[in-house]
Order: C-alpha cells, then sequence, then structure tokens
C-alpha cells in the first residue's frame, strides 16, 4: 500500500551501521617523537652501511708536506726534518736510505729503527696494496725501498715486507746466466718474528755486473686476506713482467697498517757497518684495492 512506503523507507535507514567518531587528534609532541625516530633509524642504517663498506684508498702523493700528509691519515715514524724535507721530484715521495733497518742484531746492541717510516692505518681484512718505485737503482749492500705490513700493535719487531734491494753476497756467490756473480739486484719478501727473518722468498732480477741497468719502474703488490699474503712484483710501465709471484705464505698477525722505506741495514754478518751510500727512492702512488672478483 502507498501509505507504507515512507514507513519502510525510514526503516531501511534505521538499518545503516552508524559510521564511527572520529580519532582524536594526535597530539603534535608524538609527531616530533616519531620523525626523531625516524631519523634517527635512517641515520642508524647509512652509518652501519658506511662504517661497514670498506675503505679503499689511493695515495698519489700530490701534496708531500709533512701537514698535508698527516690530514690524509699519515704518520711518519722515526721523523727525521732535514731528512725528509729533501722532497726532489713533484708528484713523488722521496725517502732516502739511511742506516737502519727491522732486521736487527739484538747481540750487538741494534734496535729498529728506519728513518722517516711512512705508514698508515687501513682496516681491511682483504685488498690488494700496490706501490710503484721509479729511477730506484740501488749499487751497494742493502741499499733498498718497499712496502711494510704491519699488525694493530704496530710491532716494529713482528712485520712483513717486499722490498727491492741490492745484496753483496759473501763466500763464493751464486750462478747468474752462465757466470758467477756475488752482486745483484733483487725483490725479496720476508716475515720478521722478534726482529728476525723467519720467512722469505726472493727473485733475482739482475746483475749489475753484466747488464746495465735502465732504471724501469718497479711495481710491488701484496695480496692480503686475512693473515694470508702473496707478493708479487711488475716491471716496466707496460707490465712488461706481471704476475711474478715472490712469496705465498701465512703472517703471525693481521695486518692493519701499511708503510713505504727506504733503509740500507746497519750492519754486515761480521757486524761491520753497511756504509752504502745514502740514496734517494721515489715513491710514485700508493694504493688499497678490494680483491680481484
Amino acid at each position: 500500500m502507498p501509505i507504507v512506503e515512507p514507513y519502510k523507507k525510514y526503516w531501511q535507514e534505521e538499518q545503516k551501521p552508524i559510521p564511527p567518531p572520529p580519532p582524536p587528534p594526535i597530539p603534535r609532541e608524538w609527531l616530533w617523537w616519531g620523525a626523531a625516530l625516524l631519523l634517527l633509524a635512517v641515520g642508524a642504517v647509512t652509518t652501519w652501511q658506511w662504517t661497514d663498506r670498506p675503505k679503499y684508498w689511493e695515495e698519489p702523493f700530490d701534496d708531500v708536506s709533512v701537514g698535508g700528509l698527516k690530514s690524509r691519515g699519515w704518520e711518519i715514524l722515526d721523523y727525521d726534518s732535514a731528512a725528509f724535507s729533501k722532497q726532489l721530484k713533484p708528484g713523488y715521495l722521496t725517502l732516502y736510505t739511511y742506516p737502519g733497518d727491522y732486521w736487527v742484531k739484538w747481540e750487538k746492541g741494534e734496535k729498529p729503527l728506519i728513518k722517516n717510516m711512512l705508514i698508515k692505518r687501513y682496516d681491511i681484512s682483504s685488498c690488494v696494496i700496490t706501490a710503484r718505485l721509479k729511477n730506484f737503482d740501488p749499487y751497494q749492500n742493502a741499499q733498498q725501498a718497499g712496502i711494510f705490513l704491519f699488525g694493530p700493535e704496530m710491532d716494529r719487531n713482528n712485520c712483513f715486507r717486499i722490498t727491492f734491494v741490492f745484496t753483496k753476497i759473501h763466500e763464493k756467490g751464486i750462478p747468474y746466466r752462465d757466470e758467477w756473480t756475488d752482486r745483484i739486484q733483487s725483490l725479496q719478501a720476508r716475515i720478521m718474528i722478534n726482529g728476525k727473518s723467519v720467512d722469505g722468498g726472493i727473485f733475482i732480477l739482475r746483475c749489475p755486473e753484466f747488464e746495465p741497468n735502465i732504471l724501469k719502474p718497479i711495481t710491488l703488490v701484496v695480496t692480503v686476506d686475512g693473515r694470508n699474503v702473496t707478493t708479487r712484483f711488475s716491471l716496466g710501465d707496460e707490465w712488461e713482467q706481471v704476475n711474478r709471484e715472490i712469496l705465498t705464505s701465512e703472517l703471525h698477525f693481521f695486518p692493519k697498517y701499511v708503510g713505504l722505506a727506504a733503509f740500507q741495514g746497519f750492519t754486515d754478518d761480521q757486524g761491520n757497518p753497511k756504509g752504502a751510500d745514502t740514496i734517494p727512492a721515489f715513491f710514485d702512488y700508493v694504493k688499497v684495492e678490494p680483491l680481484p672478483n
């Protein structure tokens, strides 16, 4: 019947669900706290990502002033200002083969000392460390230059090194290309424990008696994976000799510092001073890179 329709419509309207009341407004201070917590969370994640990421780097030695080096994280051990000030070539670090070594004769009162050893912490467990020497021509006994690795305590008595070195061999010498010689230039890698060499490898590069030196750059490479190290070298700008391995071994420490040095040792096996000339070694660069895939 027509008279029922308005009541039916009214009844249907009454059956519709009543919407809930709107929520109370969020207090303003709650919004500030939420924003602050969000920013803290983003900052924590970002910090974790950056601190967890290995910090690889390259040092081209464009600025070798003491202040410039220290601002980039370098330290200079046994600093000699007069010697360090004699930087000869722009774009290179010049170090000199003064008497000194970390391979010492304790019984003769020697103490580990190398003037102006340059070190930098790198805190990367697996990496490749590369340094290039240019125009370095050692010609007297134990003149050498190269890379050092140290543990977190920076203990000079316990370290690893690979150097380009001239050696005067006592006794009767060694065979070299159908000749006998007691004077060689070589790449030597050594593990030092308590100031003594306990393991090492050598690659004879040339004999100055029989071959002229054309002063090709020497690139020294140390691959570090935990306590395991592999050393190799290349000769020349065009990588004429590549991946020439010298030593693979396990260290007794986890390397945390890389060092660069030039030196000539203290005394020979008879206890006499080396007495070699002090000559410059030019470091072109050093870099810390990720392991190859």
